[in-house]
């Protein structure tokens, strides 16, 4: 069985490369969500916190981009003046200290090592069928505009294959190539604002938008994943 989180980020290592090499790409890749997501994958800490990291960084260069542009004047407070207590109203009593546990009270029990390694197993599945989920997103950008032949395919795979998959990888891949998800079932129970900004950046730096198929599909899955269209072109700019 294949490690999903592990090939999601040789996918995009790859498909960061093939921008490169096209000089589609002129800022430090480190710079856009999808970057942030591989160096986070990159250093083992795991799907989740790497899109959280990712979305994060993101929304605070958003955020400081319109704020900006708005030119809002800062406010300041005043500080916090004590009020003085009325003459002739007693000082509240101090709160008595907690009582000590009795003898023979019983103590909560601790966590089970069985509980803790289930919670740790969900954990890990759910990662995996995020990252699996994503590659989808991927595979069904490249098929956009409905003109993926069998050659397209083979240098797909080929730039891929630079990245070090293993057979395994390689069968999965082409398996999907040959079947691509529609929009309904990539963004079905994606209802985060994260995961969906996630999934739209990594749709749109898989393809370069040339057609009116590409640009109808991803409309229709920004629409699926409720972005906003100023969320929308942020996340193209972001990615151009």
């Amino acid at each position: 069985m294949i490690d999903a989180e592990k090939l999601l980020g040789k996918v995009l290592a790859g498909a960061m490369q093939g921008k490169v090499k096209k000089g589609k790409k002129r800022r430090r890749s480190s710079d856009n969500l999808v970057g942030s997501l591989v160096g986070g994958l990159a250093s083992g800490k795991g799907l989740i916190t790497a899109i959280g990291l990712g979305v994060g960084a993101y929304e605070i260069l958003r955020q400081s981009s319109a704020s900006a542009g708005s030119g809002a004047a800062a406010t300041t407070s005043r500080p916090a003046t004590a009020v003085p207590p009325r003459p002739g109203v007693p000082p509240a009593a101090p709160v008595p200290p907690p009582l000590p546990p009795q003898h023979g009270a019983p103590v909560p029990p601790a966590v089970e090592p069985v509980a803790a390694a289930d919670s740790a197993d969900g954990h890990h599945n759910r990662e995996q069928e995020l990252a699996m989920r994503l590659i989808r997103v991927m595979v069904a950008a490249a098929h956009a505009d409905g003109r993926l032949d069998e050659q397209e395919e083979q240098r797909i795979l080929e730039k891929l294959q630079e990245q070090g998959l293993s057979r395994e990888e390689r069968l999965f891949l082409l398996q999907e190539l040959h079947g691509p998800k529609e929009i309904a079932e990539l963004t079905a129970d994606i209802n985060g604002p994260m995961i969906a900004q996630t999934m739209y950046s990594l749709a749109v730096s898989t393809i370069v938008v040339d057609t009116p198929e590409e640009r109808q599909w991803l409309d229709q899955l920004a629409a699926a994943l409720s972005l906003s269209p100023a969320m929308q072109q942020f996340i193209e700019q972001d990615a151009a």
